[in-house]
């Protein structure tokens, strides 16, 4: 993670992750969850 957060913040790129992993979730900048077909933030 530390990895892709670097070329982030150096590129300004934005960087989409899918993941159930709660310290992943825990280290993004903004986490959206699809519940029954829905989005969440």
């Amino acid at each position: 993670m530390a990895l892709l957060r670097g070329v982030v913040e150096s590129e300004g790129v934005t960087a989409l992750v899918s993941t159930h992993d709660p310290v992943m979730m825990a280290l993004a900048d903004r986490v959206i969850q699809i519940s029954d077909g829905r989005l969440h933030e």
